[in-house]
């Protein structure tokens, strides 16, 4: 019998089959919610997941498992470019479970195509250190080469979350900028993006008439 795990997709990772329904959500073993969201799991075009997410929402209003679908709408959002959906229920779903590094990089990405500034600064100072745990904590059921894979897919999200950061500082043109560039600072000392630092700045500092700094 299969149980529910993150939806693998482009645009997420399955960390470690982490028995993610039973320890987040309520979700009874072979009852109509896990059957409808195994379906649901199993759909591989967006637009039909959506609907199908729709469906259960109505039918299982009042069930301890719907804040499951909201990390399923975020992903199936993404996947149709509708970011400010992607937005709404990513955030519903790291209200639900904000230790999720999936739905937290999925929220950066939606806020970042978006042009969403100040999620994309709040989201990415969340993610990261989630990114850097699940970096440090190898999951004792996965093999080496799964572990490979893991790691490969978990570096990759740093080197969004730090473009994703870099681009807000960049592009940004209100007071927030400065802040959006002491997190960059922060958190990315070493990236390659830091070398970019000084010109930016000198830009904010332009901006914001601090002829002296």
């Amino acid at each position: 019998m299969r149980k529910l795990a993150v939806l693998a997709l482009p645009l997420a990772l399955l960390l470690a089959a982490s028995a993610f329904a039973e320890k987040k959500f309520k979700i009874v073993p072979d009852s109509p919610e896990e059957k409808a969201l195994l379906e649901i799991q199993g759909e591989t075009e967006a637009k039909k997941r959506l609907e199908a997410l729709d469906e259960f929402s109505k039918k299982f209003a009042s069930s301890e498992a719907l804040p499951y679908t909201y990390h399923l709408y975020l992903a199936a959002y993404l996947e149709t470019q509708q970011y400010d959906k992607a937005v709404e229920f990513g955030e519903k779903a790291a209200d639900a479970d904000n230790e999720d590094v999936t739905v937290l990089v999925n929220l950066v990405r939606a806020t970042q195509a978006k042009g969403d500034f100040a999620r994309t600064h709040k989201w990415t100072v969340a993610a990261l250190p989630l990114q850097r745990k699940a970096m440090a904590n190898r999951p004792p059921e996965l093999d080496d080469d799964d572990w490979k894979r893991q790691l490969e897919k978990l570096k990759s999200w740093a080197e969004f979350l730090e473009y994703a950061l870099f681009d807000a500082a960049s592009r940004d043109n209100t007071p927030e900028k400065g802040n959006y560039i002491e997190s960059f600072a922060t958190l990315f000392p070493q990236g390659e993006r830091a070398k970019k630092l000084p010109g930016l700045y000198a830009l904010y500092y332009q901006q914001t008439n601090d002829v002296a700094r």
